[in-house]
């Protein structure tokens, strides 16, 4: 059995897939210690044949799993998931890519404390390289340490702080990427990813979190995201809202039909208000050259599934173009168009002013 399955879904990516490869075939731990699972998810480029030429190269080390259809990033990662046999299971999407150590130090953590979770620290990058040395640069100034956390199981799943891991070390659980995962906690409670949505990562991460026992973050740089701003700008007035929405209804409904929702309660509402509400208007904001008509939508489902969250630590962590938007949720009137239109300006003038 090899130690770590690495698997790399693909849609229309041959521009940037063979960097990524590069870098895992690279990994210090050793080639013979991974199996590298590359799925085109149907894509209509030559990247299934850009594939076929790494599986070629490296016929011990490297399978291709190719799909006819189409089934998003989730339905790719289901996919892969039904060929590894790794111990540990990676994801790493195909425009990013992995530091040279990055499975050397999560498996040595992995191995040593037999933590379901080991992840590290994530560079954003973008196509300025002097920019990505400068964020570097940022992470590898400030001292920190390594940081684990176990959690404690009631009532038959596991519970834990939101807030503990976030103030522990650089951050909370990885959305899906750039972590290893224990591959049998994920077959043995069929954690598959929803399929054919945007937005999937969110509702994978939230539902891992009642099955696992143990995290370790490492103080280190593993893995690089790839920033692309063209692609997010031509996918302006398209992003899919939608997806979005039903994926954080879906976490919550998923957690009551679990018995897990009085237990996560206060996180489930923190994450709820900050990707339902907040984070929805920022891309409608930001993304949009009109304003869809779902804010007053947002606002009042907030409200009736929350109708406490003043009491919740959200209310200490936002700032202050966040808490504008806040103080909205009660008001007892719909928001007229010309406001959201006069707001959004003032949104885009703060936001400007942070960074």
């Amino acid at each position: 059995m090899k130690k770590i399955s690495v698997i790399i879904p693909g849609y229309n990516v041959e521009n940037y897939i063979d960097r990524c490869i590069e870098t895992v075939i690279g990994q210090t731990i050793g080639l013979e210690q991974i199996e590298i699972l590359l799925v085109n998810d149907a894509s209509q480029d030559q990247t299934l044949r850009v594939m076929l030429a790494w599986e070629e190269k490296y016929p011990e080390n490297v399978m291709v799993i190719n799909c006819e259809e189409n089934n998003g990033c989730g339905g790719a990662r289901n996919v892969g998931l039904q060929y590894a046999s790794g111990e540990y299971v990676v994801f790493v999407d195909a425009d990013d890519w992995l530091e040279k150590d990055a499975l050397e130090e999560l498996y040595r953590h992995s191995a040593q404390e037999s933590y379901d979770i080991v992840t590290g620290k994530m560079i954003f990058d973008r196509k300025d390289a002097e920019s990505n040395m400068q964020e570097i640069h940022q992470y590898e100034a400030a001292h920190r340490s390594d940081f684990s956390y176990q959690a404690g199981k009631v009532d038959g799943i596991y519970v834990w702080e939101q807030r503990a891991i976030r103030e522990g070390n650089i951050g909370g659980m990885p959305t899906s990427v750039g972590a290893l995962y224990r591959r049998s906690l994920i077959l043995e409670n069929q954690l598959f990813f929803p399929e054919k949505v945007d937005y999937e990562d969110n509702y994978w991460r939230d539902t891992l979190k009642i099955y696992f026992s143990g995290m370790y973050i490492v103080d280190k740089v593993i893995y690089h995201y790839c920033y692309n701003e063209e692609s997010i700008t031509q996918k302006r007035n398209s992003i899919r809202i939608e997806d979005r929405l039903f994926m954080e209804l879906n976490i919550l409904e998923n957690y009551k039909k679990n018995g897990a929702f009085d237990h996560y309660k206060e996180d489930l509402e923190y994450n709820f208000i900050r990707r339902f509400y907040l984070n929805t208007v920022f891309v409608l904001f930001t993304n949009y050259d009109y304003i869809p008509d779902i804010i007053n939508y947002l606002r009042k489902t907030v409200l009736r599934l929350f109708p406490d969250y003043k009491k919740n630590y959200i209310m200490e962590r936002a700032n202050e173009r966040e808490k504008c938007l806040i103080r909205w949720l009660e008001r007892e009137e719909d928001l007229t168009m010309e406001e959201l239109q006069e707001f959004k300006q003032k949104y885009l003038q703060m936001l400007y002013e942070e960074r």
